[in-house]
């Protein structure tokens, strides 16, 4: 793995470490986001289709009490920030159950869109996009 380490463009007191996978298709990027010095919790890339420039998105706070304080939001807002600079991404892709408010909280919070029911479980998983927009 190579860690870098970036506090520049952080909210006070998160600090954010990025994990590349270890395959050579580098198809998953790990966000490693702590709070001061406690890891809180993470947030990443994966299934990354370089040929239609979508990616789906995985976030989590590991603890009960770092939930209801905004992290969530600002972890999904520096990935949002990462792939708008870093990447050649063009749309995001959240799936998260349909009873699961926070989730879908943080994903209309940063901009996302709900797209409808996912084809896995159409009854249980709604999907959201954010498509990138660059200056």
């Amino acid at each position: 793995m190579n860690p870098t380490s970036d506090s520049s463009i952080l909210p006070r007191g998160l600090r954010r470490t990025v994990h590349y996978h270890l395959g050579k298709d580098q198809s998953v990027y790990y966000f490693s986001v702590y709070d001061q010095q406690t890891l809180v919790g993470t947030v990443y890339l994966h299934d990354i289709d370089l040929q239609t420039g979508d990616a789906l998105i995985g976030y989590h706070l590991f603890h009960a009490q770092d939930r209801g304080k905004g992290m969530g939001t600002k972890m999904l807002s520096l990935l949002q920030q990462y792939v708008v600079n870093e990447t050649a991404i063009k749309r995001l892709i959240i799936i998260t159950r349909y009873d699961n408010g926070a989730s879908r909280g943080i994903a209309l919070k940063c901009g996302f869109s709900e797209l409808g029911g996912a084809w896995e479980d159409p009854e249980n998983l709604v999907v959201y996009g954010w498509s990138v927009t660059r200056a």
